[in-house]
């Protein structure tokens, strides 16, 4: 299993499949949180419903005490972190797969009573549009910030600061995307109690009537064990599915796609016991 998060990378690892499979081993990309946990509750949602038309994950890492100037923490890789902000997100819109500008598609919604904003980053969806391409009409994620990162993101990305190529100041060249790197590791804090919020929804029919299941998870730093709630819901995924390997739960070999292999019910539990509780409501109208 690995963490994944780059499309291209996981393309080529499934290239691989019938070689995976002639030597008996489990390849299962893209197991972390998003991507990873979140599709696997795509695939619940969609199997809940009778008719699944559409889906959406908004889901965010944050500090639990925000602070100006971006009111974000550094819970992960600051090249990573870049890089989604940077890359474009791939949707599914009208049952074509299309791609939106990271930091697009600004939206505000609420989580358990506080206001959040969400917007489009990279790596999300991962193989979703390819597994659900012809059931779901629209599918995209975004990532949750506290209101007003968006804006002061794409105010660095319009003066220039995500750019690769070098410019030349003092008689040096440097990369602004590289400066920029530097001055968020420096400026952002590390290492400070966070939050992880999720919630995947997916709408369509179930018995007649207008349907949507929906997935919600509150993580938050863990203060006996000292993990982050960041490094909880990216690594524990990857190790239940593991060990459903290893157990035989999942008994395919190659290169698996695991919102097809991974159980979510079973997924769910597992992560339970290791503290990662995750809700989950049918609700129906209309």
């Amino acid at each position: 299993v690995d963490f994944g998060g780059n499309h291209t990378v996981v393309k080529e690892q499934h290239e691989l499949a019938r070689e995976a499979e002639a030597v008996g081993v489990a390849i299962v990309p893209d197991t972390g949180l998003t991507p990873g946990l979140a599709g696997v509750l795509v695939a619940g949602g969609v199997r809940a419903l009778d008719r699944a038309e559409a889906a959406e994950i908004r889901v965010g890492g944050l500090p639990q005490d925000p602070r100006p100037p971006l009111d974000y923490a550094l819970l992960f890789s600051v090249r990573g972190l870049t890089n989604e902000y940077l890359e474009p997100s791939v949707v599914l819109h009208e049952g074509r797969v299309e791609t939106r500008p990271g930091l697009g598609g600004l939206e505000t919604l609420q989580f358990h009573g506080a206001v959040y904003e969400a917007f489009y980053t990279s790596g999300g969806v991962s193989t979703l549009p390819e597994t659900f391409g012809d059931r779901l009409r629209e599918l995209d994620c975004k990532t949750i910030r506290y209101p007003g990162h968006a804006e002061k993101m794409n105010l660095l990305r319009e003066l220039g600061f995500f750019r690769e190529e070098p410019v030349e100041t003092g008689g040096v060249k440097v990369a602004p995307r590289r400066v920029l790197e530097a001055l968020l590791e420096r400026v952002l804090p590390h290492d400070v109690p966070d939050v992880t919020l999720l919630r995947v929804r997916v709408t369509g029919g179930k018995d007649g009537r207008k349907a949507a299941a929906v997935y919600e998870m509150v993580d938050r730093y863990d203060e006996v064990e000292g993990f982050t709630s960041m490094q909880r819901c990216t690594a524990w995924p990857g190790t239940v599915i593991l060990r459903m390997i290893l157990t035989g739960e999942i008994r395919e070999r190659g290169v698996l796609f695991q919102e097809l292999s991974v159980d979510p019910d079973r997924l769910i539990a597992e992560l339970a016991e290791r503290g990662i509780r995750i809700e989950f409501r049918l609700e129906t109208g209309g």
